[in-house]
């Protein structure tokens, strides 16, 4: 180590010194830098004692001859093995002269303060982030100083001091800031929510913002229908969202049955002739819902003999009447009927000859 009262003799020349290699002169500098730095520093924690003007100006002359040899140094590696090898430790270099004049200004102000006042200025505190003493407006959170400079927010570096700031996570954020990134966000005006709030349909709503997209009405306590994401009141639900039954034309808000396309209310769901439900099977004739029966009956497919459904094609039709094959027969001798000739009587047919004889006439 190279104390200020030997830094003359033992001032080194990096670039004829043939007993220290470069990277060891470097070393050299930068542990001299270190020690002024350190000098400073004790100076002003030491406060019965102050260096003297002519101590003052050793140590500063010390510190130019540290910095002459520290740029002679760089020079030197520059030449030998080019600019961009000395960027990374020229920029150190470059910082630790800045930290050590800013010292050398604070401490020179310092005791030019205390002697023409006749004052001892002590320090309020270090500042958590710089890390230097604090001796004028000092700002305190979390059980820590700063100087109102370094005391900003780490989003978008305004000072802090003159308005609210949030702790989180051993970081201080100015309220906007936070508001912006951390803070839910309401669904309808997408601005922060700072204060009290409702949660609907898994999402967060400032109180006057959750209202019915229709009338733009708050809900307070009413129920709420949704569609498509958006809230709806009853009334507007029902008049304008839901769909209408198809028997009714009333809205369908609760118990339905969708069928064929359209809406039906439970209770409205039963075949169009006679109301009995057919929610567990239904046959359409017409848009209609009917029962098996009635709709055989409304598409004229009912055997005219034994008043059953016919099914399929196996059926014919004469004059108007459909029956199956097996039931167009004779009312008196039980046999199958031509279907061109034949004779009818209150509804019942006839073979011609069986016509005769139930009846005692001769035939037409």
């Amino acid at each position: 180590m190279i104390d200020s009262s030997s830094s003359r003799s033992s001032k080194i020349n990096p670039i004829t010194s043939d007993t220290l290699t470069l990277s060891q002169q470097l070393e050299r500098i930068s542990q001299q830098c270190e020690i002024q730095k350190s000098k400073h520093r004790n100076s002003n924690n030491n406060s019965n004692s102050h260096s003297s003007p002519r101590s003052s100006l050793t140590d500063k002359k010390d510190t130019k001859d540290a910095l002459d040899a520290l740029d002679a140094i760089i020079n030197g590696l520059s030449k030998s093995t080019g600019s961009a090898a000395t960027d990374n430790f020229q920029e150190k270099i470059l910082k630790s002269e800045v930290e050590l004049q800013l010292s050398d200004l604070i401490d020179d102000l310092t005791l030019k303060i205390e002697q023409d006042h006749n004052i001892e200025l002590k320090s309020r505190g270090k500042c958590a982030v710089c890390e230097c003493d604090i001796f004028g407006e000092v700002m305190h959170a979390m059980n820590k100083t700063y100087h109102p400079e370094h005391f900003t927010c780490v989003i978008c570096s305004n000072e802090l001091g003159g308005g609210t700031f949030v702790h989180k996570n051993e970081k201080f954020y100015c309220q906007s800031c936070h508001e912006e990134y951390f803070q839910p966000k309401c669904a309808k005006c997408n601005q922060p929510i700072t204060e009290v709030y409702t949660t609907a349909m898994d999402k967060k709503w400032h109180l006057d913002c959750f209202q019915c997209q229709g009338c733009n009405r708050p809900f307070g306590d009413e129920t709420f229908q949704e569609h498509k994401g958006d809230p709806y009141c009853n009334a507007c639900y029902q008049d304008t969202i839901a769909p209408k039954c198809a028997k009714c034309k009333l809205p369908v808000i609760s118990k339905y049955q969708f069928t064929n396309n359209q809406y039906w209310h439970a209770e409205c769901f039963v075949c169009q002739t006679c109301s009995t439900s057919v929610a567990t099977s239904v046959y359409f004739h017409e848009n209609n819902p009917f029962c098996l029966k009635c709709y055989h009956k409304a598409r004229g497919t009912i055997c005219h003999a034994c008043r059953s459904p016919l099914h399929g094609s196996n059926y014919i039709e004469v004059r108007g009447k459909k029956y199956h094959e097996e039931h167009f027969q004779c009312a008196y001798c039980l046999r199958k009927l031509d279907p061109v000739l034949f004779k009818s009587h209150n509804e019942k047919v006839y073979h011609i000859n069986c016509y005769k004889k139930v009846f005692n006439v001769a035939a037409r």
